[in-house]
């Protein structure tokens, strides 16, 4: 292990550095143009400092582009006009450190300290330049001074830690990182240096304490890796993160190699062979992860206790690729529960997750609840009943289904309900009622927020709104991350909350220490309100949504699909995404928000830097995305894409890949264009997944976004919008098809919403053949977009519906309806008022 160089990892827009003699060229200057009413003194003083702030704003382009050469100039030059500004003299410093000029950069940041004595940013600059000159004693105090002026400067931690460990005074080096961890847990750089340090000095299991708390913030960060592969024992644990090493370098040639050497020593090492199968994955390799697969679940069968986990990874390694035949055949034939009808579950479970015809859907849906029935009817109190039960909820999860485009609430219900169940008898101590706690103001109503995504993910991240504008005088805010990633969007979560509370199942040896753990922390905070904002994503929330932790509770559209749970009491919604009859699809009391019910920020769209060529598309075709995960997309609604084409004969139809579903999705394209005599390949294209950035950059040089039908988008559609992407949608039944039409009411704009099929038909085809009206929807989203994003009025509501229901609650009511007509399912199953 290494110790982490700061200087590779210096901000530019957190530093600040000059030399000694700027000559200023008099010359150079603009002939004199007096201003009306100034003195000549005030009209050169001016100009100065506009020359000067000019000369900044260039130098600061040139140093984010790291052209150091040119900052230094820029930097130079602004001083001549304004030698005051100490930042500047802090920027040239950084700019000189960065070519090795390290003399004329102390000089610069020496400058700019005595210009302002308060900035920790210019002393922890001057540190790095006095180590660069190997002046030990004063680096140390340079950083010391930084972290003193501001003890919430992490790389000044980070470098006065790598100083110190570099002379070797490790528990000084130790005690200056743990103390910046103490400050805060989001820098990568210190855990690292951790984990360097706790490995020099022989102490392997802390170092990988401390390195995989780094890859918690960094997750495909190869120098971790590379670390790790030298301080764990084992030789199959060394190349599993070996083949981690190179896989985060896109080497999967090289990776493949080490995970395949990791398993010919321990067979069951299952981290290993998901890896690998990943691996293949994206080398298109499947027959090697049917192997793969089949040859470690023979292993993972004659385990105990099973690792449910493992087993849900890898079957989904073969439904990502569409072999969930093949999953429920390795099902059928290898014995993963003693308990027939939980047996058949785990293989009805295993949906195709893209389906090759509508004819498939009833049938899987069937199956699998009549699944469902059979286990409703086991007999809870035997002890292997709740095991293998609790085994099997604690890692797999229904969500495919919800994508069927069916009203989901009778099979949600039935499934909630078996884990209520199994939870009531495996843990009996937590079915004694939460209390609501007496509330008046100026007391605080104590609100949570519980995920696993709370990241930048499509299912909790639309929340952080919710959470940054609750009104601080009346609420508390805690937020639980169940996820083991963080992020810039955890970050930000954790900001705005009263408390922030990571639990990751990593971080636990099993799984149930993490679930009693993370049960008994919620509880213990005593809340009063606790909001699930995804439920039906992810296994560990489900699980914990079927307990009472607070006394209300709450869920909410990030898997748009009613819980079906008696533990969950409101579900909120949105006034315009939702239709008048629309109780009937929720066990929970329904709350209308007003217009989308989100209170979302402005997407921050990059400059538009990539052309059609970039992504290989064609220059010459009118493009139509649809750029949803391939699973929202029903095979009875194929037939519109080619009828498109029939009439709009230049029409080019760009997808998205997910998973490894794009052969087979690109079958049932073939399939519905020669119905009409043309081929899919000419007027289709299914592109790889795309980086963040380049996902909104494609959505800039399309023409027109054609919406999912069932399930429709609602980020992407949000962000087509702040592109300029006229959006065509048709929305059903359940909310989860109504996101993009309430985007569109909301927004004002709303001639491409269609009322059948056969208007989407002809809204697409009429966009592609009048460019004008193109031109004059994209001029209105740019003219009412606002309308859309960061809605006060929704927060504002949000918090006097909860207040309204602690109210309700204190009058002992049992619910309490913020709708006409909206009725909720009673504790006791019955309807109510």
């Amino acid at each position: 292990p290494r110790t982490f160089n700061t200087g590779e990892t210096l901000d530019p827009s957190l530093n600040e550095l000059m030399p000694d003699s700027i000559q200023a060229d008099w010359s150079a200057l603009p002939v004199l143009q007096l201003k009306k009413g100034q003195t000549i003194v005030e009209t050169l003083y001016n100009d100065r400092l506009k020359n000067a702030n000019d000369c900044k704003d260039q130098a600061i382009q040139f140093f984010q582009a790291q052209q150091w050469t040119n900052a230094i100039q820029a930097y130079q030059t602004a001083i001549s006009y304004n030698p005051f500004i100490a930042s500047f003299w802090a920027d040239l410093g950084s700019a000189f450190f960065q070519v090795q000029r390290y003399a004329e950069a102390k000089a610069a940041l020496q400058k700019a300290i005595v210009m302002d004595f308060s900035s920790s940013v210019s002393y922890y600059s001057l540190g790095l330049v006095e180590e660069a000159l190997e002046n030990w004693d004063r680096a140390l105090q340079a950083y010391q001074h930084a972290i003193d002026l501001n003890p919430q400067h992490l790389n000044s931690y980070t470098a006065l830690g790598g100083l110190l460990a570099r002379l070797r005074q490790w528990e000084a080096a130790e005690a200056i990182y743990r103390a910046g961890l103490a400050e805060s847990i989001w820098h990568f750089g210190l855990y690292l240096n951790l984990g360097n340090l706790l490995a020099q000095t022989d102490r392997p299991q802390l170092a990988i304490q401390a390195y995989q708390k780094a890859l918690q913030l960094s997750p495909n960060n190869a120098e971790v890796f590379h670390n790790l592969t030298l301080v764990h024992a084992t030789t199959s644990e060394q190349f599993f993160y070996q083949g981690q090493y190179f896989a985060a370098q896109n080497n999967y040639v090289e990776a493949i190699i080490a995970y395949q050497r990791s398993l010919e020593i321990d067979p069951t090492h299952f981290a290993s062979a998901f890896k690998l199968c990943e691996c293949d994955q994206v080398l298109k390799q499947t027959n090697a992860v049917r192997s793969t697969v089949t040859k470690t679940l023979t292993h993972l069968a004659n385990q105990v206790p099973l690792d449910s986990a493992q087993l849900k990874s890898l079957l989904l390694c073969l439904n990502k690729q569409s072999d969930s035949h093949l999953s429920r055949d390795l099902v059928k034939n290898l014995r993963f529960f003693k308990t027939p009808e939980i047996q058949n579950l785990l293989e009805q479970i295993n949906f195709p997750i893209l389906y090759a015809h509508s004819e498939e859907i009833p049938k899987f849906r069937a199956a699998f609840e009549t699944a469902i029935d059979a286990v409703a009817r086991l007999e809870f109190a035997n002890p292997l009943v709740q095991d293998e039960l609790f085994t099997f909820f604690r890692s797999f999860i229904h969500a495919f289904l919800n994508y069927q485009g069916e009203n989901d609430r009778e099979i949600q219900t039935k499934c909630a309900t078996i884990v209520e169940t199994l939870l009531a008898h495996r843990y009996p101590h937590w079915q004694v009622p939460v209390t609501l706690a007496p509330w008046s103001f100026p007391d605080k109503i104590r609100i949570g927020y519980a995920s696993y995504y709370l990241r930048r993910h499509n299912g909790a991240r639309w929340a952080l709104g919710w959470v940054q504008h609750h009104d601080r005088e009346k609420f508390e805010v805690f937020t639980y991350h169940f996820g083991e990633n963080l992020d810039g969007y955890t970050k930000a979560f954790a900001d705005a909350s009263t408390e922030f509370k990571h639990l990751a199942e990593e971080e636990f040896e099993t799984f149930e220490e993490w679930f009693k753990q993370t049960v008994e922390t919620i509880r213990n905070d005593r809340l009063q309100i606790l909001i699930f904002p995804d439920l039906g994503m992810e296994p560990r929330t489900y699980m914990l949504s079927k307990l009472r932790l607070a006394p209300i509770q709450c869920t909410a559209w990030g898997h748009p699909v009613t819980s079906g749970s008696a533990c969950i009491d409101y579900y909120l919604s949105s006034h315009l995404m939702e239709l008048e009859q629309a109780q009937d699809h929720y066990t929970e009391t329904l709350v209308r928000l007003p217009h989308l019910g989100l209170c979302y920020a402005t997407p921050q769209i990059p400059e538009n830097s990539k052309n059609r060529s970039f992504f290989q598309l064609p220059e010459d075709r009118l493009l139509y995305l649809s750029c949803q995960s391939l699973f929202k997309y029903l095979p009875q609604y194929d037939h519109l894409y080619p009828a498109i084409a029939q009439q709009v004969p230049n029409a080019y139809f760009v997808f998205l890949e997910t998973f490894l579903l794009a052969e087979k999705f690109s079958q049932r394209l073939e399939y519905s264009f020669s119905q009409v005599g043309l081929s899919s390949q000419d007027y289709c294209q299914i592109l790889p997944k795309q980086s963040w950035e380049n996902y909104l950059q494609l959505q800039q040089v399309a023409d027109i976004y054609l919406d999912t039908i069932a399930w429709n988008g609602g980020n992407s559609t949000l962000e087509a919008i702040a592109c300029g992407l006229p959006v065509v949608t048709y929305p059903g039944l359940q909310m989860r098809s109504r996101h993009s039409a309430a985007i569109l009411q909301r927004l004002g704009v709303t001639e491409t919403i269609a009322h059948s099929l056969t208007e989407y038909l002809e809204i697409a085809v009429e966009l592609g053949k009048n460019p004008q009206w193109r031109t004059h929807i994209q001029t209105q989203y740019q003219h009412k977009s606002s309308r859309l994003f960061d809605d006060r009025q929704v927060t504002q509501s949000l918090d006097q519906v909860l207040l309204s229901i602690i109210d309700f609650r204190e009058d002992n009511r049992e619910r309490v309806s913020f709708d006409s007509g909206s009725r909720g399912r009673s504790p006791h199953g019955e309807r109510s008022q």
